[in-house]
């Protein structure tokens, strides 16, 4: 079963590691069987197939926090907050787990239950995840300034973090301070900036084409094409992606 596995023939696989767990509910062939099915996308199906693993290793630790992250990268929620639950449990001191849980609770949206996971998770470490997590909340409940507060902290962990970069920006143009949310969010989408070059500063170029890239949703789109006519006179020709 093993080996069809890692060759990818994963309909003989399945077959293989199902007769061996007929023969004997091992812990390790319930979790190949799980790990099999997770390398075909079949989250769902793994799933179980690893929670029954860990009812046969309640203690291991490491297993627990394997499966979690598994769960968490499939976005299977509520598998990744029991699994971090269980380590949790086990390690009162695992900050990264309740950070994990206050995720998996926000992307379910029970946001309120979300807060209290990453507070204890700053008390026993302040650590980069749980003070991002808690500024894009307090954002989120139109609290700016602690959202400010929370993501300035964040980023003496992580100074180049896009995302936190980009979460304090729009916490700033939340409270029309425009000046710092354009300083922190046009750190955004470095991938795109890098397929160009010369970036507009705003000087004029009457005998140069500018290109103007959206990387917004469709909203911001509309919102921001009613500058066009305006640039246009700074320009040979304007060209809007």
């Amino acid at each position: 079963g093993l080996l069809y596995s890692q060759t990818s023939n994963f309909d003989k696989a399945e077959n293989f590691l199902k007769k061996a767990i007929s023969l004997d509910e091992n812990e390790n062939y319930l979790e190949n069987l799980g790990v099999c099915y997770y390398l075909q996308g079949l989250y769902e199906k793994s799933m179980p197939y690893l929670e029954k693993a860990l009812e046969k290793t309640p203690k291991d630790l490491q297993r627990i926090r394997d499966y979690a992250k598994l769960a968490k990268d499939s976005a299977q929620c509520e598998y990744s907050i029991k699994f971090y639950s269980k380590s949790v449990e086990i390690d009162k001191r695992d900050y990264v787990g309740l950070t994990n849980i206050g995720l998996g609770l926000e992307a379910l949206e029970q946001f309120e239950q979300a807060k209290p996971y990453y507070e204890r998770s700053l008390k026993i470490k302040p650590n980069y995840s749980a003070y991002h997590n808690l500024g894009v909340w307090y954002r989120r409940a139109r609290d700016f300034e602690k959202s400010i507060t929370y993501l300035k902290r964040a980023l003496q962990f992580q100074p180049n973090n896009i995302d936190t970069h980009t979460s304090l920006g729009m916490s700033y143009l939340s409270m029309r301070d425009f000046e710092n949310g354009y300083k922190y969010y046009k750190h955004r989408c470095p991938d795109i900036k890098a397929r160009f070059l010369n970036e507009w500063q705003g000087e004029e170029h009457k005998d140069s084409d500018l290109l103007i890239y959206f990387d917004g949703g469709r909203g911001d789109q509309l919102m921001f094409c009613r500058y066009l006519p305006f640039i246009k006179e700074r320009f040979k020709n304007v060209k809007f992606l």
